[in-house]
C-alpha cells in the first residue's frame, strides 16, 4: 500500500511524500536475527565453559585421589615394614590404629584442604572407599605380622628347650635319666606345640624324629656295657674315653638284649641297632687308626 502523494505549498517548493509502508521492516528483521545469534552464541559459550569447568574438576579430584591413595599405601607399608625387628606382638594392632588415624587426618588436611582453610567433602568422599581399603589391607598386613612375631618367640622358646634337652640326654647316665629326658620333651613341649597353628610342624617332625635317635643312641650306648655303664678305658695320656670297640662287640652281640627309649625291643637286625653297631665300629676303626699314627 501506498501512502497518497501529496504536495505541499510551504516554502517556495512543494513537498511530496511517496513512502512505502514497508520502509525499514528489513533493518528489524536484522536486528532480531543478529540479536538470536548473539543469544545462541552466549548459550554456547556458557554450556562449553560448564563443561571445561566439570571436566576441570573431574581432574581435580582425580589428581587429588591418586596424591592420597599414594600417601594411604605407603602409611601402611612403612608401618609394616617396621614391625619385622619388632617382638612385642601384643602392641601392633592398637599402634595400626593410632598411626592410621593420624595419617587420616593428614590427608584431610594435605590433600583436600585449600591454603583458605576449606575442607573438600566432596573430594574426599570420592576417595574415601579407597582410604578405608587400604587402611583393611594393613591390618591384614599387621595380622600376620604379629603372628610371625609369636612364632619367632615359640621358635625361639622350643630351639632353647630342644638344646637344653639334647644336651641332657646326651649326658645322661642311666637308662632312667635317658628315659626320664625323653619323655618329659614327649610329653611337654612336642605335645605343646603339635598342632599349633603358628609353628612350623615340619620343624616339629623334623626336631621329634632326631632327638628320638639321639636318645635311643645313648640307650644303646648305656646297654652296651656290663650293668647299665659305657665301656671306658684310659688312653696313654691317662684320660678316660669310651671303649668303641667293646661298644660295637656287645651291640653286634645278639644276646645282648637291648631296649629304645619306648621300651621297644631292638634285636641286631633291626634298623636302628644295625646303624648304631656300624656307627661304634667305624669310631673304633678310627680310634685305632690314631693310635698308629702317634705309634708310627
Amino acid at each position: 500500500m501506498k501512502i497518497p502523494r501529496y504536495t505541499s505549498n510551504l516554502g517556495s517548493a512543494p513537498i511530496q511524500s511517496g513512502r512505502s509502508l514497508t520502509t525499514g521492516v528489513g533493518s528489524a528483521q536484522g536486528m532480531a536475527n543478529l540479536g538470536k545469534t548473539m543469544l545462541d552464541s552466549i548459550t554456547q559459550f556458557a554450556a562449553a565453559k560448564q563443561e571445561i569447568e566439570l571436566k576441570l574438576r573431574d581432574q581435580e579430584i582425580t589428581n587429588l585421589k591418586t596424591l592420597a591413595e599414594g600417601d594411604s599405601l605407603m602409611a601402611a607399608n612403612d608401618f609394616n615394614f617396621g614391625l619385622e625387628q619388632r617382638k612385642d606382638y601384643n602392641n601392633f594392632q592398637p599402634d595400626y590404629d593410632g598411626m592410621w588415624n593420624k595419617h587420616t587426618a593428614k590427608v584431610k588436611k594435605d590433600r583436600f584442604t585449600d591454603k583458605k582453610g576449606n575442607f573438600d567433602q566432596y573430594a574426599w568422599e570420592q576417595y574415601e572407599p579407597f582410604h578405608n581399603k587400604a587402611y583393611m589391607q594393613g591390618k591384614v598386613a599387621v595380622q600376620g605380622n604379629i603372628s610371625k612375631a609369636r612364632n619367632a618367640q615359640s621358635v625361639t622358646a622350643y630351639n632353647t628347650n630342644y638344646d637344653a634337652t639334647t644336651k641332657s640326654i646326651e649326658t645322661s647316665t642311666s637308662v632312667a635319666q635317658v628315659t626320664g629326658n625323653w619323655q618329659e620333651w614327649e610329653n611337654g613341649t612336642f605335645a605343646k606345640y603339635s598342632g599349633l597353628a603358628t609353628f612350623d610342624q615340619g620343624t616339629l617332625a623334623t626336631g621329634y624324629d632326631e632327638l628320638l635317635a639321639k636318645s635311643n643312641n645313648q640307650m644303646m650306648l648305656l646297654q652296651s656295657g656290663e650293668n647299665g655303664k659305657t665301656p671306658i678305658y684310659k688312653n696313654p695320656q691317662g684320660v678316660t674315653a669310651t671303649d668303641w670297640s667293646k661298644v660295637a662287640e656287645r651291640a653286634a652281640d645278639p644276646t645282648v638284649k637291648m631296649y629304645d627309649v619306648q621300651g621297644n625291643e631292638l634285636t641286631v637286625d633291626d634298623p636302628a641297632r644295625a646303624d648304631f653297631i656300624k656307627n661304634a665300629q667305624q669310631k673304633s676303626a678310627e680310634k685305632i687308626r690314631l693310635i698308629l699314627t702317634k705309634l708310627l
